[in-house]
């Protein structure tokens, strides 16, 4: 894209042509333009950097923080330096913002320079930072957006749209001290003392974080090609898909918005090599999921051995009276029982297989099926806290339920708060037979908007059990266990402290 095509892009772009206005254009960081005109106004917006073969670079990551003065601009100098002394720089591109606007243009905080200086970090990228404050149109320039803590984490999640969500996590989760604690504290206010502990804590965060970056790039192929070039043929189906362009999605699998061959548009997903019935295990769950008055689901147009297709949903921002509606249907879904828990073939839960063997009891299959076969993501000294769980699940597992139709991945990525004022589920390779909790417990763990809402409509259907809320370490400890098995980082430390937890009730 040239910088006149992209200024044409932006709202507030004038009427007449670009090349006839005079404006000065500077790169106040290596991602960054920053464009002004005479009349005061100004634009910054991130590019991607360009490799020496001409590719865009593969990942594009922007820590956030309050002002983008101390924290956020600490962590991109650091994560450069890591890049760099891999090899890496052209395949990352590395950024920083601030939910505040209150220091836009300002340099870094001089006791944040000053603590990076000592520890050895370049002092041409520490003086070339600007705060900047981030912009909306920036959730789609990036693939990896990093909060510093809870608050920055729901401020940017409140300005996404619901398909942007996946993309936000917090930077300590990647943190192997974190021991639950993900707050990076904001120093600003202390002494210098407190950029040094930040500083450890970044350095952690971001040494690990480079780690994954480094194993998925590794891992990678070649990049795709165009849209044009990547039909998707479904002959069983009688459709023929072309895709238009890519959309956000989550960390498995590349999502593109298509057309059929009328024109209508379709979402596709899309994964090379897929492990064999991947995207037959969505579509499997999709159809297991679906009963009257549930959740809405898109249909299945097509299923092949790399692609799925299904019906688009128009998207829209996330209402508390759609949650509350939606909240109604996930308990009747739940409570549209099937005959046992598991399902009657495996599933996926990212790319690893989830074992679904039919099981009469909840706790005999939680621990058989979804807690000791992850258990490789823990270090050894770490495992047996969660074999302790598995050993005395019986009695933390709460009053006996018969099996629910749950969905068994859902966290608010795989909801879409819809245009039609409904909330629909995506994401169906993990439904299976298994605990109502199980759901809500996910929802919960990396925050779903208006959570309260969905539970107040759920409550209203199927009032769940008063010590429902002590339990949710125990159901969210499969989907930790995941993260660590898929993402390294800090999901490890983050899964132990919810076993212990867990075990709490039977003290």
């Amino acid at each position: 894209m040239t910088l006149a095509s992209t200024m044409r892009s932006l709202t507030r772009t004038p009427s007449f042509p670009i090349q006839a206005i005079p404006c000065v254009v500077s790169r106040p960081d290596s991602t960054t333009w920053c464009v002004s005109l005479p009349d005061g106004a100004t634009w910054s917006f991130p590019l991607r950097t360009v490799r020496r073969d001409g590719m865009a670079a593969m990942v594009a990551v922007c820590f956030v923080c309050l002002g983008n003065i101390c924290r956020s601009p600490m962590a991109t100098v650091v994560t450069r330096q890591l890049l760099a002394e891999r090899g890496l720089s052209g395949a990352v591109q590395v950024s920083s913002a601030g939910t505040g606007d209150w220091h836009v243009g300002e340099p870094m905080d001089e006791r944040t320079a000053a603590v990076l200086r000592r520890r050895g970090y370049d002092g041409a990228e520490i003086a070339r930072h600007r705060a900047r404050r981030f912009e909306p149109a920036w959730f789609d320039e990036y693939d990896l957006i990093l909060a510093v803590d809870e608050e920055n984490l729901r401020a940017l999640q409140r300005r996404a749209a619901a398909h942007q969500r996946g993309k936000i996590r917090l930077l300590r989760e990647f943190d192997p001290l974190a021991d639950g604690d993900v707050d990076v504290p904001d120093p600003y206010y202390g002494g210098p003392e407190g950029f040094d502990t930040v500083l450890a804590m970044i350095e952690r965060s971001c040494t690990a974080l480079v780690d994954e970056l480094e194993r998925r790039l590794a891992g990678r192929s070649a990049a795709p090609t165009s849209p044009a070039e990547r039909p998707v043929e479904a002959a069983d189906a009688g459709l023929s898909v072309t895709l238009v362009s890519r959309v956000s999605g989550g960390d498995i699998c590349e999502s593109w918005r298509g057309a059929d061959r009328h024109g209508r548009p379709v979402f596709v997903k899309t994964l090379r090599n897929a492990p064999a019935g991947f995207f037959t295990a969505e579509a499997r769950g999709r159809e297991f999921l679906a009963v009257p008055g549930g959740p809405p689901l898109p249909e299945i147009l097509a299923v092949t051995e790399d692609a799925l297709v299904v019906s688009w949903i128009e998207e829209d921002r996330p209402n508390p009276r759609a949650a509350r509606e939606f909240g109604r249907r996930l308990a009747r879904m739940h409570a549209s029982a099937p005959p046992y828990f598991g399902a009657a073939e495996p599933g996926f839960i990212g790319t690893l297989p989830l074992p679904n063997e039919p099981t009469a009891s909840w706790p005999e299959f939680y621990a058989k099926c979804r807690l000791r076969p992850f258990l490789q993501a823990l270090p050894r000294r770490q495992r047996d806290v969660v074999e302790e769980v598995c050993d005395v699940i019986d009695r933390l597992a709460g009053p006996t339920e018969p099996p629910a139709r749950i969905h068994g991945d859902l966290w608010s990525g795989n909801l879409v708060w819809a245009a039609d004022g409904r909330v629909w589920l995506v994401d169906t390779a993990a439904a299976h037979g298994g605990h109502r909790e199980t759901d809500l417990a996910m929802l919960a763990l990396f925050g779903t908007p208006y959570f309260d809402d969905i539970l107040a409509g759920y409550h209203e259907v199927a009032p769940l059990d008063p010590g429902w809320r002590r339990r949710l370490p125990l159901h969210q400890l499969h989907p930790l266990l995941v993260h660590a098995t898929l993402f390294g980082g800090g999901y490890a430390e983050r899964a132990v402290a919810a076993a212990r937890t867990a075990l709490e009730i039977l003290s």
